[in-house]
């Protein structure tokens, strides 16, 4: 026993002994596919034991079941039967604990629901430091008190709801799947916003051409891009959303990563439309930076209406003499 209650041990077996597993019930199962359903299970003996009995149960292809996972994680969840444990599966398993901790420790909870944002591994808890950025509740309560963040963090340590390493916290994916199902829309949306609110308060602003501040979004890259892929138009409206797609779009360009980094600029410029209309100077800056990304595709032929109609933007709202504006000049005069 725990001072919460009784703790629920979840080993994770090592990829050959998953894989085992599955070959076991599917002798003929091609190992590159039970090899992706077992990353996609995060190697959970009870998950794979659950997709067996789903393949069984319903002759599913493997391959087609491993879609459904990369797809549905959270939908699967209920899906299949464990031999001789009619009833069991893992939603059952990790609803028993969340249960327990939303009566004695609601914080936890709080807390476990920003984490299923994240990426599963290596989450730092110097994320979560400034109390200021959360919202009102629980979670803020116990993170200004030294002992009740300690005792918060420890309940899912101890429920095997997360491993902790030093500073860091590895949550599993099924964990992570499994809480994201039981959120709201609006407290999903609302977890996104802390989320986004604590990562812009700590990523530094400044990252063309300043390695210095490279280290840190290399460690916290892994999440924004997890948190981002967990908001959808709908969350346009979150503070900072748009901040944090442009800014983790020029970190990517300036990793060669320039495919990637256009898609988060685009997305930038459609939120800050959708927020303050189409001639904004938040909506400028959109412009100018995602016409500079197609020109470094070599796409000068696109790049150039959208840096022409964010100086147009600029002049209209500042006059043709503010540095704003100059600078968008300038980076036109390298596109003509």
């Amino acid at each position: 026993m725990t001072a919460l209650g009784t703790t629920v041990t979840v080993p994770v077996l090592p990829r050959g002994e998953a894989m085992a597993m599955l070959a076991g019930r599917f002798p003929a199962m091609d190992p590159v596919v039970a090899d992706r359903i077992c990353a996609l299970l995060g190697d959970l003996p009870l998950a794979v034991e659950q997709a067996a009995g789903y393949l069984d149960q319903t002759g599913t292809p493997p391959g087609e079941y491993a879609d459904l996972l990369a797809g549905q994680l959270g939908d699967m969840l209920d899906e299949g039967e464990v031999t001789d444990r009619p009833g069991m599966t893992v939603a059952v398993l990790w609803e028993l604990s969340l249960q327990r901790l939303r009566g004695e420790c609601p914080a936890a909870v709080e807390l476990l629901e920003l984490w299923a944002l994240c990426d599963p591994e290596k989450i730092p808890l110097g994320l979560f430091a400034e109390p200021a950025r959360f919202d009102d509740g629980p979670l803020k309560d116990a993170a200004g008190n030294r002992a009740r963040w300690a005792a918060t963090t420890g309940a899912l340590v101890g429920y095997s709801l997360a491993r902790r390493d030093q500073d860091m916290v590895d949550v599993h994916r099924l964990v992570q799947a499994a809480t994201r199902r039981a959120m709201s829309p609006t407290v999903r949306t609302a977890r996104a916003g802390t989320l986004v609110r604590l990562l812009r308060g700590i990523l530094p602003e400044d990252i063309m051409r300043n390695p210095e501040a490279w280290p840190v979004w290399r460690v916290y890259l892994p999440h924004v891009i997890a948190v981002l892929g967990h908001t959808g138009a709908d969350d346009a409206t979150i503070d900072g959303l748009s901040w944090l797609c442009d800014r983790t779009a020029t970190y990517l360009q300036e990793h060669a990563q320039p495919a990637a980094a256009l898609t988060l600029f685009h997305r930038a410029l459609a939120i800050d439309e959708a927020v303050y209309g189409p001639d904004h100077p938040e909506v400028a800056t959109d412009l100018n930076n995602l016409g500079l990304a197609l020109w470094a595709l070599g796409r000068a032929g696109e790049a150039l209406p959208l840096v022409q109609r964010a100086l147009a933007i600029a002049e209209a709202v500042y006059g043709s003499e503010h540095p704003s504006g100059q600078t968008i000049r300038y980076n036109l005069d390298q596109l003509d």
